[in-house]
């Protein structure tokens, strides 16, 4: 009972019907689910390490993008820079009182932090913005439009993204910039660069703030993040093999999660079926007492 937070009363527990076989029915069920939920137990596991395997290898790829490793390049050879030189403008929003709730299709929504932080641009982590007034269609949300998180908690401050999938008019935060870069590089390589362990160190040595909780990059700072470029040339061939390794990673990881919820749906599907054959061994008893009682009484008049 209860309309917001759901509690159960000891009367009405008490009340609650709980089929009880033999002794022996139990001990044999709750050996069988015990030796299924062990097999569960175990497999889990196993899936567990293969995405912890399937991180660290999507960490190897990057880093051996960013050192010239993963197809024939010399490293020596590229520019050492910053972003700066290869950054021609970073946008950011404006930061207002918004209804927390995602826009419906006819809304105009702002985007959240949360929007960029695992990995892909997630359009439905947004806000929704109720004042005409504060609408500009400039910071719109487009498809292409690398988008990075300035502020966050040390693990997460520029987490960033390329959006792909874009549906909904969701404008720019304050917290999440938008940069443009010129012809000498490719998005997808600062993208890269930005995710691997020398970018995501590079950027928690730039970023500033007393908390773990919370960090802030300025667009200052975002300058002056060192980087490296090779030519054009290299910069393609490097993004497609980083591309095509990372969307077998995806395949995998996909799959892993496919059967994580199969385990978990399978969990219920043995109580339930334990727990079904006890109900109807119990209904068929029953119904023979009850046949057995209704034929005693036919005899005997």
């Amino acid at each position: 009972s209860g309309s917001t937070r759901k509690r159960i009363s000891r009367g009405n527990l008490a009340r609650i019907t709980l089929p009880i076989p033999p002794r022996e029915h139990q001990n044999r069920i709750v050996a069988e689910i015990e030796k299924q939920f062990s097999r569960l137990d175990e497999a889990v596991a196993n899936l567990k390490h293969v995405k912890a395997n399937l991180k660290r290898y999507k960490a190897s790829v990057l880093k051996a993008a960013v050192e010239g490793k993963i197809v024939s390049s010399d490293p020596s050879g590229w520019t050492r820079t910053n972003l700066g030189t290869v950054l021609t403008t970073i946008e950011a929003g404006k930061s207002f009182k918004c209804e927390e709730r995602l826009p419906n299709i006819r809304e105009i929504g702002v985007v959240k932090v949360s929007a960029v932080t695992w990995g892909t641009y997630d359009e439905e982590e947004s806000k929704t913005c109720l004042d005409p007034d504060r609408i500009e269609t400039r910071y719109f949300v487009k498809p292409g439009d690398f988008l990075f998180s300035r502020a966050n908690t040390i693990q997460l401050v520029g987490r960033c993204v390329i959006a792909q999938k874009v549906t909904r008019k969701i404008m720019l935060s304050d917290k999440i910039l938008r940069f443009r870069f010129s012809d000498m590089v490719l998005p997808q390589w600062v993208l890269y660069w930005l995710r691997s362990d020398i970018g995501r160190k590079e950027i928690e040595r730039l970023s500033t703030g007393n908390q773990e909780s919370m960090r802030n990059i300025g667009q200052d700072r975002i300058r002056q993040i060192a980087c490296a470029l090779p030519n054009l040339k290299e910069q393609h061939a490097i993004v497609a093999e980083v591309e095509r390794r990372l969307s077998v990673i995806e395949e995998l990881e996909a799959a892993v999660e496919a059967n994580l919820t199969r385990a978990d749906r399978l969990r219920q599907s043995i109580l339930r079926e334990a727990f079904s054959n006890v109900l109807f061994i119990e209904r068929s008893q029953n119904n023979g007492l009850a046949k057995g009682v209704s034929n005693n009484h036919q005899e005997s008049q």
